[in-house]
């Protein structure tokens, strides 16, 4: 449904009439936008439930650069999410190549950043910084989030685990997203840990090997 609304609205805004009624133009690009969104949530969903049949990665390593990457990948989730948070960009991995899966790799750090706006009772401001030691690449995300409640942070990454806290069942999820930071991490030969306080938000990081 999303898929056909867009495509009728992209064949919409082709008629020579509709762009001289700059409200009809306003209109359809807002309905474009909207189901742009819903489509996209509709292939996360289908991604994670076919991510979960599978029980081993198979990787497509590319050699990337670390922090071109990153990057390309946040200013493509800011897009996506039309502003919808403030990030600040550290990077400190300059020169720094990653042989990693592109796909699975953005699919692992947009996950990370979906979480630290979702999981936001204010204005989403959301540190991103990378740097290489000891022969390894680090990336963190920060947030001011709601944090997670100590008890509950060993198990944040298990299959379909979410944290029973506040309004939080009020965002919609399979519980699979954190699962599969975990899961890519580790077949990159990496790993993900996070620290956090309730109410001050959190901070994850993921190191992947050089």
């Amino acid at each position: 449904t999303p898929l056909s609304t867009i495509t009728v609205a992209g064949r919409t805004l082709e008629k020579a009439q509709i762009n001289n009624d700059p409200d009809k133009v306003l209109e359809t690009a807002k309905m474009i936008s909207k189901q742009s969104v819903n489509l996209n949530q509709l292939i996360n969903t289908i991604l994670e439930v076919s991510l979960l049949e599978r029980t081993e990665f198979e990787l497509d390593r590319q050699k990337v650069s670390a922090d071109e990457l990153t990057h390309q990948i946040v200013a493509s989730f800011l897009t996506s999410c039309d502003g919808c948070a403030e990030v600040q960009e550290e990077y400190k991995a300059t020169g720094i190549s990653l042989s990693v899966d592109i796909v699975y790799f953005t699919t692992m750090v947009n996950n990370l950043l979906t979480n630290a706006v979702k999981y936001c009772d204010k204005d989403p401001v959301v540190l991103v910084s990378t740097i290489a030691e000891n022969n390894d690449f680090h990336l963190s995300i920060t947030d001011n989030g709601i944090g997670i409640p100590h008890e509950h942070i060993d198990h944040i990454f298990d299959k379909f685990y979410r944290v029973p806290h506040g309004n939080i069942h009020k965002t919609k999820g399979l519980g699979l997203g954190l699962y599969y930071v975990k899961r890519i991490a580790t077949a990159h030969g990496g790993d993900v840990s996070v620290s956090s306080k309730p109410g001050r938000g959190s901070i994850f990081r993921i190191r992947l090997p050089l």
